[in-house]
């Protein structure tokens, strides 16, 4: 079975004949899509490649990391993209028929003109570097030719250009001082075991949310299920805790995505932890997107890193302790410029304009090192296990 597939502790628990049954299922519809859908789309794909700025996939990785990829190179007007003709239920798989067909077209040899990406070949103009890690591993020095992709929301967030309405958020009333909103499993994230540059374990999420709940029980209140959304609003706890867990609710979410941003913005501070994986975990971006100051573990993982005048840190229980005693006591001036500057940040490092403007003052060929979750992790169990 695909080692990825298994990576998922929840896929583990399934029958072989499931993940097999999934596997057929793939293959016909790839067998439809080339068959049936590419000859009725061909028309609108070869209209989209006469666009003035292209961008060649020499080869196609279908992971999120894509999506955030694409939406970059959106910020050029009149952009599209190329792709293989044998990729294109990979392409298709990654950001679906509408989104392909507003964006993307067949390659078709010719080279004019065009800015080809890879994440494969180094001798390409943009070579996206699964290894993410490496950069700060081997403690690779910034320059022209190279670049540090930051890690990146949900797919669905860039294919449905989202980030305006959510925004507006940045003004929402604070009712919370510290938030949490996430996924909890204690073999999802209990597993978690990756160590820093000094070989030091991150605390894994369940420990974190174990630690707190200990050394702050008068100040939290937890919301587990969802019959108990109408307790958030009648609470006056200043620590929320909002744990979905997938085993509990079948993989559901308690809240919609929409409403998940407006509990986030509405707190001070969002408890960034670690992800399954690696410590990296897209509740940053969603802090960062509605002015919520995060407190994280992982900023030596992060380029260029927070600062103190825009984030807060801890790495052991310690330092999560006093972390926390900190933002529950923070003055209001000190909060306000902490916000603004996270905001800032936003824009600046983390939308898709603001990583385009950055990627356009580099030079070319450019190494650009790329966050791809669990792909990433396994290169850099594989880089230092040969150390």
């Amino acid at each position: 079975m695909d080692k990825e597939y298994l990576a998922n502790p929840l896929n583990r628990r399934k029958k072989k004949y499931k993940y097999y049954l999934r596997y057929l299922e793939n293959y016909f519809k790839n067998f439809l899509t080339y068959l049936i859908l590419l000859p009725t789309i061909f028309p609108i794909l070869f209209f989209n490649y006469f666009k003035k700025n292209k961008f060649i996939f020499k080869d196609f990785f279908n992971q999120n990391a894509t999506v955030f990829i694409v939406s970059i190179f959106k910020q050029k007007k009149s952009t599209v993209f190329l792709f293989n003709l044998y990729d294109l239920h990979r392409v298709l798989s990654r950001f679906g028929i509408f989104y392909v067909l507003k964006n993307f077209s067949l390659y078709i040899g010719v080279n004019n003109n065009y800015k080809t990406v890879s994440f494969l070949d180094k001798n390409v103009d943009y070579y996206f570097n699964q290894d993410y890690f490496s950069y700060f591993d081997e403690k690779i020095t910034e320059s022209k030719s190279n670049f540090v992709l930051p890690f990146y929301h949900t797919k669905n967030f860039y294919i449905n250009n989202k980030r305006n309405d959510y925004k507006k958020l940045t003004n929402s009333k604070k009712k919370f001082k510290i938030i949490f909103s996430g996924t909890t499993h204690d073999e999802w994230y209990g597993e978690f075991n990756f160590p820093n540059e000094k070989n030091e374990k991150f605390l894994n999420r369940q420990i974190i949310l174990d630690i707190i709940k200990k050394k702050f029980p008068e100040k939290i209140k937890v919301i587990n299920d969802m019959f108990q959304v109408n307790d958030i609003e009648n609470t006056d706890k200043e620590i929320l805790l909002i744990e979905t867990n997938p085993d509990k609710i079948k993989r559901k979410k308690i809240f919609s995505e929409k409403k998940h941003l407006e509990l986030i913005s509405r707190s001070n501070f969002f408890l960034c932890m670690p992800g399954g994986s690696m410590p990296l975990c897209h509740h940053l971006i969603e802090s960062c997107l509605v002015g919520t100051v995060p407190i994280l573990s992982y900023n030596d993982y992060l380029n260029p890193k927070f600062s103190d005048k825009n984030a807060l840190f801890f790495f052991n229980e310690e330092e999560l302790i006093s972390t926390i005693q900190n933002a529950l006591t923070i003055d209001n001036d000190t909060y306000f410029m902490m916000q603004k500057n996270i905001i800032n940040y936003y824009d600046e490092i983390l939308s898709p304009s603001g990583v385009y403007r950055n990627i356009c003052s580099k030079n070319f060929p450019l190494e650009i090192f790329t966050n791809f979750d669990h792909t990433s992790t396994r290169h850099r169990v594989n880089r230092l296990s040969k150390k």
